[in-house]
């Protein structure tokens, strides 16, 4: 199983907002822990080291390895991320993405600087902006967005015509001076049946377990000073489940990958 989570118990989950304004809704009902097994490493699992000082920190040797957040956030960039993951990478592209595994400047950060000695000297910025788009679009569409958390993990999914790789590169990435993630440098592949196959099994076992959850906030809440819309809840979760076509799982994006060569040309010069 490629995608892992564990829901909070409901008694646990912290609310939204300040007494004595307190509330849930589907989104915050997700919280939980989440981690990726890729292979033998599992990503988005603290560094044993941070793990060790969070322990002793809390005073409680129980806490979760993994990311502790919402469930659904990264169910929903899974999601977003998934037309693009599967559509394979034109083999002339590969090296620029395997590029960021390699201790080089990232493709993003190079025209990243094109960018910043174009945009304030050329008078058509609309196009040095189409340029920079079209060059870095691509890569940044297979790019899991971390963001939220502190530091970020540096993870990409994105296929050749055969195979999925998850690729990732955290190296650098610390909290109080200790390295924050577990395996921070490497990849794993899958093939595209595969992935697509995980892809949906996470969407099926997550929205059934939140199924369950709504199912049991409405049967019986036990925290009053925590208001939830009841029919809220209800006609989020049905619009959830309403909301993904089966077939979009093996729905491709169709970026234009001339765009993205011309573009290419024109920043490297």
């Amino acid at each position: 199983m490629l995608f892992h989570f564990e829901l909070e118990n409901l008694e646990d989950i912290e609310p939204w907002g300040n007494p004595p304004d307190l509330a849930l809704s589907w989104f915050g009902l997700s919280a939980g822990n989440y981690h990726i097994k890729a292979g033998m490493t599992e990503l988005l699992r603290y560094s044993d080291e941070c793990v060790r000082a969070f322990r002793e920190k809390a005073r409680d040797d129980t806490l979760t390895p993994y990311v502790d957040y919402y469930v659904a956030r990264l169910y929903e960039d899974i999601l977003r991320m998934h037309p693009h993951v599967i559509e394979p990478v034109p083999d002339f592209l590969i090296p620029y993405i395997r590029r960021e595994l390699a201790g080089e400047n990232s493709w993003f950060q190079f025209c990243q600087e094109w960018l910043d000695g174009h945009i304030d000297r050329d008078a058509d910025t609309p196009e040095v902006w189409e340029i920079f788009y079209n060059a870095t679009n691509w890569i940044e569409e297979r790019y899991l967005d971390t963001g939220y958390l502190s530091p970020s993990a540096n993870i990409w999914i994105w296929a050749d015509n055969r195979t999925v790789t998850l690729q990732w590169d955290n190296g650098g990435k610390e909290i109080d001076g200790l390295p924050a993630w577990a395996g921070e440098r490497w990849q794993f592949s899958l093939s595209i049946a595969q992935y697509i196959h995980e892809v949906q099994s996470f969407h099926d076992r997550f929205l059934a377990a939140m199924g369950e959850r709504v199912a049991e906030v409405q049967r019986h809440w036990a925290r009053p000073e925590i208001r939830i819309d009841m029919a809220q809840l209800q006609e989020e979760h049905a619009f959830r489940l309403q909301e993904i076509d089966p077939a979009c799982f093996q729905t491709r994006a169709e970026t234009d990958w001339e765009a993205t060569l011309n573009a290419i040309e024109r920043i490297e010069g």
